[in-house]
């Protein structure tokens, strides 16, 4: 069971995620939670490659059109190399799944949002439900399709165990927020050019560190080639 609440997130990361999906004998579920949370941008990708999509009440998913970061600030993607073969893609993921292939087009194409209940009208999510001992229940005797064939899901009265992520995970999410991995970089810019106008203050120290975590954050770097900066 997966629970969505984001903004949105690294487009390769976001295959990455779905390829997981994809791969699994276990079916995933996804569900977006808690109410008035929602699942924009990437979270959508990942919601519709899930095996079954799910969302709380007053939850919002859409407004997938992708946006490039630079130093610059944000900017939209616009280009038609890009825009048809995301719009492909996702529609691929919603047909795979017999869901609403129209909404998943218009998702990238004019940004459409959809609350939790015109996405169950719509035929783009299968359930909602109020909380995830709620959608267990809605989801016994339910029978999907997984990397290693048909899974009937039974769940009526079966218990929750919840993951969370390793301290790690929380301080790379922080970091990753495009804005704070752009506001990382641009600090470690900058206090890099005092360090080395300003020698002995520290200043190109402080730079260098910043500047490889946005860096980190960006994806530009991965995070164990960043580590081996950060210690050399």
């Amino acid at each position: 069971l997966l629970l969505l609440n984001t903004p949105g997130g690294n487009l390769d990361a976001t295959f990455q995620v779905i390829e997981l999906i994809e791969s699994s004998d276990i079916p995933v579920v996804g569900y977006v939670y808690p109410s008035g949370g929602k699942a924009w941008s990437a979270g959508t990708y990942i919601l519709l490659s899930t095996h079954v999509a799910a969302m709380a009440p007053f939850t919002l998913i859409g407004s997938c059109q992708p946006v490039s970061i630079s130093l610059l600030g944000s900017q939209t993607i616009n280009d038609t190399k890009t825009m048809n073969a995301l719009t492909a893609f996702l529609v691929e993921k919603a047909r795979m799944h017999s869901r609403n292939e129209t909404a998943a087009g218009l998702f990238i194409a004019e940004n459409l949002n959809l609350n939790a209940d015109d996405a169950e009208r719509f035929g783009v999510v299968e359930l909602v439900a109020e909380s995830p001992e709620e959608l267990l229940e809605k989801l016994d005797g339910t029978s999907v399709e997984t990397a290693s064939g048909e899974y009937t899901f039974h769940t009526l009265g079966a218990g929750l165990v919840e993951w969370s992520p390793s301290l790690k995970i929380q301080v790379l999410s922080v970091i990753s927020e495009p804005m704070v991995a752009l506001l990382l970089l641009m600090v470690g810019i900058y206090s890099l050019i005092f360090g080395f106008s300003s020698p002995g203050v520290g200043g190109e120290v402080a730079g260098a560190v910043l500047l490889i975590l946005g860096l980190i954050g960006l994806g530009i770097t991965g995070v164990n080639v960043g580590a081996l900066i950060l210690l050399s």
